[in-house]
């Protein structure tokens, strides 16, 4: 970051306040700091409705959270970072690893989050993430020239108006998000697209009355659902 390299140690000596930050004696102009507060919350939903409770364990980056130097901190048990940083602009990174269900670790993250630090006031960020990974596999129910997608409540599901296409494997498609316990959603499929995603108004439902619900598996972040749906 421009601003941050300009930032330097002012060894002994005095130093004077400008308007770019202080400028030391020999007359270097160093970014003064600003405060950045940072709050995540867990999501899953409760009749409908997204509740979030506060995420303990986040780890905030500045840029690429695979190196340990971007790292700024760690979210205490109340959701909540606040760390003295050089004034700027930052491009956040946010991430927490969890054990899986068989070997290994699964992860939930959130990249590209964007923001500017004023020196002297405290900048203050809100994000909400989904804690658990969800895969869901679907049997292949589709004829030639044709795609299996998914919709549900809440904007991570496209809250019924948008679905998004799941991956053609071997007999069946797959679609793996980090995605709130507790949400409904259903299979669509429309005719094949390269998009991700789709509006939900030309699209064919499975011949089902209800909707399916995420669930959960106490103690794993790595659930699976096996579903068969039919058209």
């Amino acid at each position: 970051m421009t601003e941050r390299s300009r930032r330097d140690i002012i060894k002994g000596g005095s130093a004077a306040i400008t308007g770019l930050g202080i400028l030391g004696t020999a007359g270097t102009a160093v970014a003064a700091d600003g405060t950045l507060s940072v709050t995540v919350y867990a999501d899953e939903v409760v009749d409908g409705e997204i509740v979030a409770s506060p995420f303990e364990g986040v780890t905030v980056s500045d840029g690429a959270f695979e190196d340990e130097s971007n790292h700024l901190g760690v979210t205490d048990a109340t959701g909540a970072l606040e760390v003295s940083v050089p004034a700027g602009d930052y491009s956040l990174e946010l991430y927490k690893e969890f054990p899986k269900a068989t070997y290994g670790v699964t992860t939930t993250e959130k990249r590209g989050i964007d923001v500017s630090v004023e020196a002297g006031v405290t900048t203050s960020v809100e994000q909400h993430l989904a804690p658990k990974s969800i895969s869901i596999y679907a049997s292949d129910a589709t004829e030639y020239g044709e795609a299996v997608f998914v919709t549900g409540e809440t904007d991570y599901l496209g809250n019924w108006e948008t679905a998004y296409r799941m991956d053609p494997a071997s007999g069946f498609w797959e679609y793996t998000e980090n995605l709130p316990v507790g949400a409904e959603y259903k299979i669509v499929k429309a005719d094949w697209t390269e998009q991700d995603a789709i509006p939900t108004d030309n699209v064919t439902w499975e011949d089902r009355s209800y909707n399916r619900t995420i669930s959960d598996e106490a103690g794993y972040y790595d659930l699976v659902e096996n579903i068969y749906p039919e058209f």
